[in-house]
């Protein structure tokens, strides 16, 4: 052998031709009303990640760019005293400014790194995580409506993949 080759294993060369077994993981984003008045509806907030790929994703994400001023909170699931049960999935959401110009946050969910894979064909829901809810009011319909909210999924050995969600497809004010 010559002094400019190297040894591969069969992981590079997968790899290299594309053959490598990878999940792919992909989310749907849905909505529940809570509360709903003429001026006001308030919704919950459901994710579901489906791994349709042919290997178990033991890490995985997304992050939603969302209007701060549709945002209501995120609240934990369980009792204030600690005392409730530790959920089946305790992943959890996290909520940063995009920039402190922006009228935008990004909305974030991580699963726990104890937390059991998510199998080829697999689909979970992470509501049990936490709460995520937000409301909509007349101006907040107006100015977001015809919005577009970036979205990204991430997953383990998977590349991250980003869309697009209408505002209009999470509330029917």
């Amino acid at each position: 052998m010559g002094d400019s080759f190297i040894k591969m294993d069969h992981g590079h060369l997968e790899d290299m031709f594309g053959r490598r077994q990878r999940p792919d993981i992909n989310v749907r984003f849905s909505y529940k009303e809570l509360e709903t008045s003429p001026d006001l509806h308030k919704y919950q907030f459901f994710v579901e990640f489906i791994n349709e790929g042919r290997v178990m994703c033991n890490y995985y994400g997304f992050d939603l760019i969302f209007p701060s001023e549709s945002f209501l909170e995120i609240r934990e699931q369980g009792r204030p005293d600690g005392s409730a049960p530790r959920p089946a999935f305790t992943g959890r959401y996290l909520k940063e400014e995009v920039s402190k110009y922006s009228d935008m946050i990004k909305i974030s969910f991580r699963n726990a790194s104890d937390e059991p894979p998510l199998f080829p064909g697999e689909k979970k829901q992470i509501t049990r995580a936490g709460r995520f809810t937000y409301k909509v009011n007349q101006n907040i319909r107006e100015y977001y409506n015809n919005s577009e909210l970036l979205a990204h999924v991430y997953g383990d050995n998977s590349p991250m993949k980003t869309f697009t969600i209408k505002f209009s497809e999470i509330n029917c004010f």
